[in-house]
């Protein structure tokens, strides 16, 4: 649905809702952030995943599921895995509350219903090995699962539990002095408002999903402080000054659809060190015309493949 790799965050839209039985699932939709540019918060980078499904049978069990190499331990939000010198920290924030279980062992590598339903035949020594299902206590037509994914060296300290961004139509977290925000629907949005506990001094908010090429005022606790262009992919990336910091509410307000030569996607920089502008216009390897018309098409489409 998007895709957009400049700026330092990675980051990619996808469906698969047809990928289930349509009489049950009415939506699946997953977007992912990859954040380079982790700042303060963390010495590396890190993950934000949110899932967004739509379930039509009432009672149908849905879940979240995040397979590891090694067996977790989960303290609260928190699943903690390591395999030899390296570890990865996730963190289930949405939904809540909800249940986290821990599924793996001898005879329950594939479990499923209560009966384990081992392949033939593999040689992979961790297929399937552990798994950790995350589910809504309190299931709605609607659910969303929002994960933060922190790569590490088994011998550091877990990193602290990231504070969550409170909005209605979008989800984030903040890390240290990041902010990440993510719409919960494609689309775009003229507004959007979100509270969120601000970092102290200056913070990079990163929001994704708004409406494209559009120019926006930004408001902190109702004073205009900035303005912010979008991506031709729709994604906001902006600094703020909370002073001493706290809990605070940031909106954003549709100014006007920025004229093509204007777009935010010219002068953004990608991984190799060129902007947009200076790259050729042949699409990526493997990328055809109809895969780019399937990711947005036009300019602001990229050809990258999302797994769900």
């Amino acid at each position: 649905i998007r895709c957009d790799e400049g700026g330092g965050h990675p980051y990619a839209m996808g469906d698969t809702t047809k990928a289930y039985h349509a009489e049950k699932l009415g939506l699946f939709q997953r977007q992912v952030v990859f954040l380079r540019d982790a700042g303060a918060g963390w010495p590396r980078p890190f993950v934000v995943v949110l899932d967004v499904a739509r379930v039509l049978k009432a009672g149908l069990y849905r879940a979240a599921v995040w397979h590891l190499p090694a067996e977790p331990a989960v303290e609260g939000t928190r699943i903690s895995s390591a395999s030899g010198e390296s570890a990865v920290h996730l963190f289930a924030l949405e939904p809540s509350p909800a249940a986290l279980e821990v599924v793996g062992g001898v005879g329950r590598e594939f479990l499923v219903d209560g009966v384990n339903y081992p392949p033939e035949s593999t040689t992979d020594q961790e297929a399937g090995e552990w798994r950790v299902e995350v589910s809504p206590e309190n299931p709605g037509e609607r659910d969303r699962f929002l994960t933060v994914i922190f790569p590490a060296a088994a011998a550091e300290p877990a990193p602290s539990e990231p504070a969550v961004v409170d909005s209605t139509g979008a989800a984030g977290v903040v890390v240290g002095d990041r902010v990440v925000v993510i719409l919960d629907a494609a689309g775009g949005a003229d507004s959007l408002t979100y509270s969120l506990p601000c970092p102290a001094g200056n913070s990079t908010h990163r929001v994704f999903g708004m409406s494209p090429s559009t120019l926006y005022r930004v408001d902190l606790d109702g004073e205009r402080r900035t303005e912010t262009s979008t991506t031709g992919q729709g994604t906001a990336v902006f600094d703020l000054d909370c002073g001493e910091g706290g809990e605070a509410e940031v909106t954003l307000t549709f100014l006007e659809i920025l004229p093509e030569e204007e777009a935010v996607d010219e002068g953004e920089v990608s991984p190799d060190g060129e902007t947009a502008a200076d790259q050729p216009d042949a699409p990526a390897d493997g990328a055809e015309d109809a895969g780019e018309e399937e990711n947005g098409g036009g300019e602001g489409g990229c050809g990258c493949a999302l797994a769900a």
